[in-house]
């Protein structure tokens, strides 16, 4: 698993130890590796219930880096910085140069959100390509039904990941 060799790299070390200072007090959803690895899992399950066959590195590259740029507080668009990071740090982990583009284009594509119900259509018509099913993944990871802040959070009711929507997951 060649993905490994990110969580070894110095300066994605370095970012991520700043990103989770950084979010220590924060009161809405993290983006540290608890984050991260639930992103991967579940664009890995989306990915199979809808027929894709995936690359499990790029996806973990791709989950372990989409975010990363949430360290640096001046930018103004984290995915620019995590995809700039992403280039380097995915080169010095020796991933090959249409591997790196991948990554890099599922981390430039991944911010959005759907309504609940948009998301289980699309999960239903098995109309999901990698790049929505991580998308979806991002927003799935949360869990806004346990979140002592979810009533001040800017998503909108019908974005937000409810108890309702996680019991319905065998159903589709």
């Amino acid at each position: 698993m060649k993905y490994h060799k990110i969580l070894e790299n110095r300066e994605y070390r370095y970012c991520l130890d700043k990103l989770d200072e950084l979010e220590q007090d924060r009161i809405y959803c993290r983006h540290g590796l608890e984050h991260f690895y639930a992103v991967a899992r579940i664009t890995l399950m989306l990915a199979q219930e809808g027929g894709i066959s995936v690359d499990e590195d790029v996806v973990y590259g791709a989950a372990l880096l989409h975010d990363l740029g949430r360290y640096d507080i001046n930018a103004e668009n984290h995915e620019a910085v995590s995809c700039e990071l992403a280039r380097k740090i995915l080169h010095d982990c020796e991933y090959n140069f249409d591997t790196i583009q991948q990554i890099v284009d599922i981390i430039s594509n991944h911010r959005g959100r759907y309504s609940i119900s948009k998301i289980q259509e699309l999960r239903r018509s098995k109309k999901l390509d990698l790049n929505e099913c991580f998308r979806v993944a991002d927003q799935i990871s949360r869990r806004c039904f346990e979140c002592k802040s979810s009533e001040t959070c800017k998503w909108k009711d019908e974005e937000k990941i409810h108890f309702e929507f996680i019991e319905l997951q065998g159903e589709t």
